[in-house]
């Protein structure tokens, strides 16, 4: 994991400097920032590591949990919750994180197939699943028995690789069909297409603003 800076006391905006530097597991491939914690998984490793940052130039491990699935591919963290995605057992695990020096396990649910990406907003997680070809939609509020709440295709082929939620609308990236779209998840018990986009080789997704 590497920290950078950029603007302020040090480089120009637009020129990040690498500042601190720390070894991870194998295969690292999703990390999430959240106060003075970084959280990655490590997808050959098959774990869920915690980095304390509050001092960028030497970034700490601090704790290192094994995943029950393997392959983790993607961590989001809200309040004192991890939500991790473990692409080859093709389940959502929850870890609570409120004390990161011990991570504990909460339990897993069942995904689509090979889940690619996570957005967690309020109490629902949103995922997308690349072999299955869906957005799924679970309702968080009892992190300890998660339940799908709703689910929608996004296509044959499509292999959506990216999601993101912003509002009432989830923006996903398919990159097998090379297209951007656009899902109303208003009701997440009944989710809708409402715009899509031809993108070449769309593998992620942000939304800022308007």
């Amino acid at each position: 994991i590497n920290s950078t800076g950029g603007g302020g006391g040090g480089a120009p905006a637009g020129n990040p400097v690498s500042v601190g530097s720390v070894g991870t597991g194998t295969l690292p491939k999703g990390v999430f920032v959240s106060g003075a914690y970084a959280y990655v998984v490590n997808g050959t490793s098959d774990t869920l590591q915690v980095f304390n940052i509050s001092k960028s130039t030497a970034p700490a491990l601090i704790s290192t949990s094994a995943t029950s699935g393997s392959n983790p591919s993607s961590i989001y963290v809200q309040g004192k919750y991890a939500y991790i995605l473990n692409f080859s057992s093709n389940t959502l695990q929850v870890f609570d994180v409120s004390n990161p020096n011990t991570p504990l396990n909460f339990g897993a649910v069942s995904t689509g197939s090979a889940p690619e990406s996570i957005y967690v907003s309020g109490k629902y997680a949103y995922v997308v699943n690349s072999t299955s070809n869906t957005l799924q939609i679970f309702d968080i509020s009892n992190p300890g028995a998660l339940t799908v709440a709703g689910s929608i295709s996004t296509g044959t082929s499509t292999a959506p690789m990216s999601v993101y939620v912003s509002g009432k609308y989830a923006y996903v990236a398919c990159y097998g069909t090379g297209s951007f779209k656009i899902y109303d998840i208003s009701n997440p018990v009944s989710p809708s297409s409402v715009g899509s986009l031809s993108i070449a080789e769309s593998y992620d997704v942000y939304v800022a603003g308007n």
